[in-house]
């Protein structure tokens, strides 16, 4: 449900395109079929700390939604699953080699110490929120492919019907995804 919260929050930062009538026009299907020949968007934290700018960080936010929306909303299938954990997993990797991890990590708690050259409170603060958002990405893309059954509002194009046997928590331990033994 933490995903709803998030990602909710983030829909109120989407542009609607009016289409002129007066009315809202229908977000397009978009293909997930198996075998989609897609391409990894590049890494959005793909670049030196000099780089890196608060407008881009907002765009590697909005590139985050796109995907998670695309791939992972109410209507959701395997291969748009996988998509977006393959793309996920290469933003994140870039994120953990940013120039400022190292940095930060060499901060003492207790201890007062300039920011890194061009690392702004602001920067700091969106950077850090994009990595949290990555990572609860993450944890909903890989709960998703895992739970290989429709049940509330998320229906699986691959697996249309509530399954009786899935009536439990999943529960995540590092990268390991299991089902409660407990009946809910």
């Amino acid at each position: 449900m933490l995903e709803c919260l998030v990602y909710g929050a983030e829909l109120a930062n989407l542009p609607l395109q009016n289409q002129g009538s007066g009315e809202f026009g229908a977000i397009p299907p978009v293909s997930l079929a198996a075998g989609s020949d897609r391409e990894t968007p590049p890494s959005p934290l793909a670049t030196s700390s000099a780089e890196t700018t608060l407008h881009g960080l907002e765009a590697c936010r909005g590139q985050l939604t796109q995907l998670m929306w695309d791939c992972a909303a109410i209507s959701r299938n395997q291969a748009g699953l996988e998509h977006a954990m393959a793309t996920l997993t290469h933003w994140r990797q870039d994120a953990h080699h940013h120039p400022w991890l190292h940095d930060l990590k060499t901060l003492v708690p207790g201890t007062v110490r300039p920011l890194p050259q061009g690392l702004s409170p602001e920067l700091l603060r969106a950077w850090g929120e994009l990595r949290n958002l990555y990572d609860t990405a993450w944890l909903v893309l890989n709960s998703a492919a895992f739970r290989t059954e429709s049940r509330g509002g998320h229906f699986r194009a691959d697996y249309p019907q509530t399954d009786p046997a899935w009536q439990s928590h999943t529960l995540v331990e590092g990268a390991q995804w299991r089902k409660s033994e407990a009946q809910i």
